[in-house]
Order: structure tokens, then sequence, then C-alpha cells
């Protein structure tokens, strides 16, 4: 009868840590994933924006403006028409590296991008269409969030938990001694 309670005792401890173990589990996966969601909403949302637009305006200046810009303010209408491209992909993509990079430089990243296009793109469209000179000075401003964007996405990247992971085990050395204890607990644990 002993023997019984023991066994089930046993059971049930094991049971019940394998249970408290996978709920802490799936805690931590639905932050990651809720915190995930939320960098992929805002930004997939601004990104398809952002390139949907892009086409729009692509197609407004190929067919719409032709007639009615010089060429030279057509080639800056397509310059902003094409950074805001880009970066509207970009934005498409930065969710996926949410799992590489903190969701605080994603969103420091997503921020610069956004700003950049409004700015930069917003600029030229302005510029071109107006032939209003003081926007212009405006289009720097707007290219430094760009490459201030990749320039954090960059740090980002090399400042990540893979990143620093993968360094780690790239650095460490293994003496001889250490491969040969390790030798020794892995035949030990099959006798």
């Amino acid at each position: 009868m002993k023997s019984d309670t023991k066994s089930y005792t046993k059971s049930h401890t094991k049971s019940h840590t394998k249970k408290e173990t996978k709920s802490q589990t799936d805690t931590v996966n639905e932050n990651t994933c809720e915190d995930t969601k939320s960098i992929a909403k805002v930004y997939l949302v601004i990104g398809a924006l952002a390139a949907g637009l892009a086409v729009v305006l692509g197609a407004f200046a190929a067919h719409g403006l032709k007639a009615v810009l010089s060429a030279q303010q057509l080639a800056t209408f397509e310059i902003g028409v094409r950074y805001q491209m880009y970066h509207g992909l970009a934005l498409l993509c930065l969710p996926a590296l949410s799992t590489v990079i903190a969701s605080k430089w994603a969103n420091r990243v997503g921020f610069c991008f956004t700003v950049g296009c409004v700015l930069f793109s917003g600029s030229l469209y302005a510029l071109a269409i107006t032939g209003i000179k003081w926007f212009g000075p405006i289009t720097p401003l707007g290219g430094t969030f760009f490459i201030v964007g990749w320039m954090l996405l960059t740090v980002a990247l090399v400042r990540s938990k893979a990143s620093k992971n993968a360094q780690e085990n790239l650095g460490q050395t293994v003496s001889p001694e250490q491969i040969a204890d390790s030798e020794q607990q892995n035949v030990s644990q099959f006798k």
C-alpha cells in the first residue's frame, strides 16, 4: 500500500511539475508572440500603406503628371516614389526581424523609416508638383531619418541575443582536459 502511495505521489509530482513548466513556457511564448504581433501589425499596416501608395503615386506620375511636369520635376517625383517603396517594403519586413532584435529597436527603426518616408518622399512630391523651393531643405532631413533607421537596425542586429550567443560559442576554446572529462561523463552514463 505504501509503495502505491509513493508511486502515485512521484507520478503526481512529476506530472504537476511538467504542467507548471509547460504553463510557464506557454506564458513566455504568448508574451513574445503578442509583442511580435503588436510590432507586426503597426509596421505591416504602415508598410502596406506606404508601398501601396507608392504604386498609386508612381502610376499617377507616369500617366497623369507626365504631360504636366517637366522631365526634372518628374524625375524628382519618381525618386520620392522609389524611396517610399524601398522603405515601405523594409517596414513590411521589420516584423520578421522582431524574433532577432528587441522590440524597442524594431520600434525605433520603424519610427525612423516612417518619418523618413513622410519627410523625404513627401517633400519631393511637394517640390515636384508645386515647384516651391523651400520644400528642398526638408528632403535631407527625411534622408537623415532613413540613414539613422538603417544604422539603428545594424546596431540592433549586432547587439541581438542571437549574435551574442553565436559570438560566445565561436570564441570558446575547449581544452583537452575538458574533452576528456566530457567523454568520461558520457561513458559513465551508459554503464
